[in-house]
């Protein structure tokens, strides 16, 4: 996959001629590294998606069709009210690197015109910036602030990363005339992939490397454009080129352009990584909650400790009582015998109080952290819950894949965090509820819940008191129900299913899994969605196995 400056540049052309002149109409950001601008061009309507995210940042036309999520981010704001009703300039590559910049003008609240550049690293460490025309940062995805190298930050110039070799693209020609293996491209220069390299020196062998890096790097104007999709044996997609390559063999398939040869191998990646963007954003979410979550129980666990103390300040305060006789009047300390532990000890006061006084902030304290155990107590018990039920949310997005079911995650994560309170002015899309898995085992309807609301639907709305309810023991993930109609279940229908829901729990890797059986009737809820308490079950070991539809 050579995403390096030789098909860059071509690509960068490419966008020029496929969008300049095009207008901005839509901006929705999915997750906080994907950007996705819809615009109308040439009399077409066309997606344009900027990733910054490790490895797979890229620019290209997409076909993908991203639902926009409830609440924009900040950045996705400032790109709509900057960007939105803008045309699209065109795009070039910035300091002979790996930074595509799309320009962009557009008009202010005074329809004053104004310039605006996208701009995109693709190298080590992907970043997105907005910035005037004059190079000022409006804001990027990821800020920096380092005192002995560049800053990325609002109001500051942008300043593109240091480069640390020539570019082979632009090398002298004395120089180039030294080198004679990809070898020497790759470790003296930047701008080629290891694909790149090797086609170069099959190139050089024939002619002149200044001639043949001038005929790549002018590629796209030339005959031998010829953008393609390299697939493997099986049919699968394993890169993308701007022509075929001469240095490799294989089945290249041509495409109509070189965007839609990225759009089929990251479309394939994507599907690989079984992660949509919808589903990213909503892992940070949930990252984001996890962390509170924990630093909450360490902070808990710090006040807890402290409340522990709490019987030590009464005993303060009672040999201070019995002791006050003794106490000058403006001392900050005291040693008096410590019946309580048979030694001396000395004890800090107020010097601005009176005795009594000293021995009375202590017993306030006392009663202080006596009710605030309490409470820590309880706090620490709801902490842990969340941790639990942030767990569960975790296993329900490893098995989910359609839009309404992570909506559905999604609301669960808004009421967590309270973003439901705050978002009750909107009024976002309403979609069906999604429905849980459902199969025939021997005659028997199974159903298999791949989220929290599929699991409540299928326990409680569902299934009656009779019908057989499954989770795995241990574990979080999904509840399966079999629906018996009064019969009794077979072992091999009752096996089935099992498999079935510790294909959907944390423990599918595992090569056995108990899963715990049991009537619907003995199944209660905990008031969170999803998470149930059970008695009267009964245990069955089983392989994981994924349901076949």
């Amino acid at each position: 996959m050579p995403n390096d400056y030789f098909t860059l540049n071509a690509l960068a052309e490419e966008l020029s001629d496929a969008l300049s002149g095009g207008r901005i109409n839509k901006i929705s950001m999915p997750s906080d590294d994907d950007i996705y601008i819809d615009l109308r061009a040439k009399g077409k309507n066309l997606t344009l998606l900027f990733c910054a995210r490790k490895p797979v940042s890229r620019v290209h036309i997409t076909s993908a069709k991203i639902p926009s999520p409830p609440s924009p981010s900040p950045f996705c704001m400032l790109l709509r009210k900057h960007l939105t009703g803008g045309v699209i300039e065109g795009f070039y590559l910035l300091n002979n690197d790996r930074i595509m910049v799309c320009e962009v003008t557009s008009r202010n609240e005074l329809h004053d015109l104004m310039r605006y550049k996208i701009i995109l690293e693709i190298g080590g460490f992907p970043n997105f910036v907005l910035a005037r025309d004059d190079n000022t940062i409006l804001d990027c995805t990821r800020r920096m602030i380092e005192e002995n190298s560049r800053s990325l930050f609002p109001n500051l110039k942008y300043t593109p990363p240091p480069q640390f070799a020539p570019n082979i693209f632009f090398t002298d020609t004395q120089t180039l005339e030294n080198i004679k293996t990809a070898k020497d491209i790759l470790g003296s220069f930047v701008g080629a992939s290891k694909e790149t390299a090797a086609e170069i020196e099959g190139l050089i062998s024939a002619k002149p490397a200044a001639e043949a890096l001038n005929g790549l790097l002018n590629i796209y104007r030339s005959e031998r454009y010829s953008p393609c999709c390299l697939k493997d044996s099986q049919g699968k997609p394993k890169g993308f080129f701007a022509y075929p390559y001469e240095s490799i063999s294989g089945d290249f398939v041509k495409t109509e352009s070189l965007s839609v040869a990225m759009d089929i191998y990251y479309s394939h990646i994507s599907e690989g990584s079984g992660k949509s963007a919808a589903a990213r954003r909503l892992y940070q979410i949930l990252k984001r909650l996890k962390s509170k979550t924990e630093k909450r129980l360490k902070d808990n666990a710090l006040r807890l400790a402290e409340c522990e103390e709490a019987e030590k300040y009464l005993q303060i305060g009672e040999l201070i009582k019995c002791n006050a006789y003794q106490i000058a009047k403006g001392c900050d300390s005291v040693t008096v015998y410590d019946f309580y532990n048979d030694k001396e000890i000395t004890v800090k006061l107020d010097p601005l109080l009176p005795p009594m006084k000293n021995a009375e902030a202590y017993f306030k304290k006392y009663t202080k952290l006596k009710g605030g155990r309490a409470y820590a107590l309880k706090e620490r018990e709801e902490l842990i819950e969340l941790q639990e039920y942030l767990l569960n949310i975790e296993q329900s997005l490893e098995n989910c894949s359609a839009e309404a079911e992570f909506v559905e995650i999604e609301e669960e994560l808004n009421t967590v965090s309270g973003a439901n309170k705050a978002k009750a002015q909107r009024n976002p899309k309403k979609l069906r509820p999604s429905e849980p898995i459902k199969t025939e085992i021997g005659g028997f309807t199974v159903y298999i819940g791949k989220n929290n609301a599929q699991n409540d639907s299928i326990t409680f709305k569902i299934a009656s008191s009779r019908d057989i309810w499954l989770h795995a023991k241990g574990y979080h993930g999904s509840h399966g129900i079999i629906i018996t109609n009064g019969k009794d279940v077979p072992p091999t229908v009752l096996s089935k299913a099992a498999s079935f829901v510790a294909f959907y729990s944390k423990a599918s890797a595992s090569p056995k899994v108990d899963v715990d059986y049991t009537r619907r009737i003995n199944v209660k809820r905990l008031g969170k969605p999803g998470l149930v308490s059970y008695t009267d079950y009964k245990t069955i070991t089983v392989e994981p196995q994924k349901p076949l539809f």
